[in-house]
């Protein structure tokens, strides 16, 4: 109802030819409106991000999607991916 959401996953690995940066696929379905995909997420640090991923990072869904993760006082790592769908 507030927009809000939240998963658990474990944070990916690059592919194994180390070409492409470590990162999640998301795509977003409502209940009134079409399936809309979202820039994948990507880990701050990660050096094989490039440079076309940083120039063009926000332009889909409005905010960074380079995250920065975060360990938390129970150890385990946090990170928030904000994002902004298109009004229909």
């Amino acid at each position: 109802k507030k927009g809000r959401y939240e998963f658990q996953t474990i944070k990916p690995a690059p592919y194994p030819e180390n070409r492409f940066a470590a990162h999640i696929h998301m795509t977003v379905t409502t209940a009134s409106a079409r399936e809309d995909w979202i820039d994948s997420i990507l880990f701050a640090g990660d050096a094989l991000i490039s440079a076309r991923e940083r120039e063009t990072a926000g332009r889909r869904g409005g905010f960074n999607p380079i995250v920065r993760l975060e360990k938390g006082a129970n150890g385990i790592w946090r990170a928030r991916r904000d994002i902004q769908l298109a009004k229909i």
